[in-house]
């Protein structure tokens, strides 16, 4: 089992703070469900440009749940999050550097989903990783490790945090019938 671990949270307000742990909470449930080892199996990462390109998928996948971030080697079964908050007028997330063990979120989007903020912590984490990706948008980049992971947490956030939890507040008895109101209006 992987675990994440959300730490260093400096320049985000206490409130922000208590957000970042609980949605490493959510990516921790995501990154420890089958749903999530399939997709990562399945992914196509042609764009990798790391040593991890040509590696085998379930031995990338393995060394994906030791937690083994490239500047601290232990295979701990901890995802360390050193989260650092910037702001900027950009579109840019996050990002990071690989000669230090933090990455930076812009605080501007932190009021964003919780999707796209736990997908962002996922594709930056695997930065920390070893994973790499063109610097510059290219066709390619969006089939890296880092993109690939941080879009299989953001799909599977909808599936277990935002259908569900619709589930959960209608019954399905009640959802249809719904459902079949709206349908039957036009």
């Amino acid at each position: 089992m992987l675990r994440v671990k959300v730490e260093d949270l400096k320049e985000f307000t206490e409130k922000q703070r208590v957000r970042l742990v609980q949605i490493g909470k959510k990516v921790e449930f995501i990154f420890n469900s089958p749903e999530f080892e399939k997709m990562f199996m399945d992914a196509n990462f042609s764009g990798e440009l790391s040593e991890f390109k040509d590696l085998d998928r379930k031995k990338l996948f393995d060394h994906f749940m030791t937690g083994a971030e490239k500047l601290d080697k232990v295979n701990d079964q901890t995802a360390n999050m050193f989260i650092r908050g910037y702001y900027s007028f950009r579109s840019v997330y996050g990002y990071t550097y690989g000669h230090v063990k933090q990455f930076w979120i812009n605080v501007k989007f932190i009021g964003r989903s919780n999707r796209s903020i736990g997908g962002t912590m996922a594709h930056e984490w695997t930065h920390k990783m070893g994973a790499h990706h063109d610097f510059s948008p290219t066709a390619r980049r969006k089939n890296s490790i880092s993109y690939k992971t941080g879009n299989i947490v953001t799909e599977l956030w909808v599936k277990f945090f935002e259908i569900e939890a619709v589930n959960r507040i209608y019954k399905p008895s009640k959802w249809q019938r719904v459902k079949s109101f709206f349908r039957n209006l036009f």
